[in-house]
């Protein structure tokens, strides 16, 4: 097999490229071509050889590439799920098959006539920018065509998607829905885990106390976790199965407890799954709704999913005098501004609001009193 170095002006070092053959006379043939090719990129005439190999090559072979990829770096499932998603939907709506489709006008003429929301749209935007960015870090592309397209406006058409249940919605809510759903409802509204961290939830996440009437022996031993959360019961949410990939405890209340204990089976593995197949789906949730009597959807048009229940956990602590930064802590947020603006529900602050108002410190000043003394 022949091979050639080579080593052009431009280049601090020279390069061995394989000619791919065993007959001197094709090589010198693709010697003289590869010089002429390599002159010519280092002139600019050219795009490098990567570059025009990936542009013959199909757009879903990057997909597989730059989905393995963010796996890698432990992205979680669902976000990568999600990413092909948008992916593969945009590519086959705008009928882009190699990188050379892609193009801005082509994105912006689908938007337009799209129906989907700016908060999707932008979605749809932010995972081709960051594909783009990523062809360009493994040398793929030139330019990234979504550098530059803005974002759509998100401020326009924005209402709550979501609401929280009232304290009397949660106690109709506990007392229609069948155990274990019930148990589910209630770790969930005093947790406030999500459902895929609810589904894979194992018996040895649930530290239940070192003193907890019937607590397997093995669980009273562990004595560190309970100190760590304050010295009481809780679950650990591992950080394979939490969204911001860190392991916290999370304080559960004396009824969870009581019922957890009462629902897990003798001799179960600290391994085992605690809700196999119980965790229910929007449309079992929305029985348990109609059974208590509650809407899933209000008067605004706010849903009341299962996700919903995270949003109760998050406004029932701020209704209860829970500081802030302690809701923050408890929701498992990054940002102070998602906790208190998305996940807090304005109208059952209005309350509260009223109350703070009406405590005005010229609220108890006799106006009259003072205007005489003056």
């Amino acid at each position: 097999m022949w091979h050639c170095k080579v080593k052009l002006d431009t280049w601090a070092n020279e390069k061995r490229f394989s000619l791919e053959t065993t007959d001197r006379r094709i090589a010198a043939s693709k010697l003289q071509i590869r010089l002429k090719d390599l002159e010519s990129e280092a002139a600019g005439i050219l795009p490098p050889l990567s570059l025009r190999e990936a542009a013959k090559r199909p757009l879903s072979s990057f997909f597989e590439a730059f989905l393995r990829d963010m796996h890698a770096r432990q992205k979680s499932p669902n976000t990568v799920k999600l990413y092909g998603c948008l992916l593969r939907c945009l590519s086959h709506s705008c009928q882009w098959v190699q990188l050379r489709d892609v193009t801005v006008s082509s994105f912006c003429e689908w938007r337009n006539e799209s129906d989907l929301s700016p908060k999707s749209l932008n979605n749809y935007l932010n995972v081709w920018s960051r594909l783009f960015r990523w062809l360009k870090r493994q040398r793929l592309t030139l330019e990234n065509p979504f550098e530059y397209v803005d974002a759509a406006d998100t401020r326009q058409n924005s209402r709550e998607y979501r609401r929280a249940l009232t304290t009397e919605e949660v106690l109709r809510l506990l007392a229609a829905a069948p155990p274990p759903r019930s148990l589910i409802y209630r770790l969930a509204l005093e947790t406030g885990l999500r459902r895929h961290e609810l589904r894979n939830l194992r018996w040895g996440d649930f530290l239940l106390g070192a003193g907890a009437k019937g607590a397997p022996e093995a669980e009273r031993s562990e004595v560190a976790p309970f100190k760590a959360s304050g010295g009481g019961p809780c679950v650990r949410v591992p950080a394979s199965i939490s969204k911001n990939r860190k392991t916290v405890l999370q304080p559960l209340g004396a009824d969870v407890v009581a019922e957890l204990i009462t629902f897990r089976p003798r001799d179960v593995s600290p391994f085992d799954l605690a809700f196999v197949g119980l965790v229910p789906k929007c449309p079992t949730f929305r029985k348990d709704l109609a059974k208590a009597g509650i809407p899933f959807v209000d008067d605004l048009g706010r849903r009341a999913d299962l996700h919903a229940l995270r949003k109760t956990h998050g406004t029932a602590l701020v209704l209860s005098g829970a500081e802030p930064r302690v809701v923050m802590e408890s929701m498992r947020h990054s940002e102070l501004k998602l906790t208190m603006k998305t996940y807090m529900d304005a109208r059952q602050l209005c309350g509260p609001v009223t109350a703070a108002v009406e405590r005005l410190p010229w609220h108890t000043v006799d106006v009259t009193q003072t205007k005489a003394h003056a």
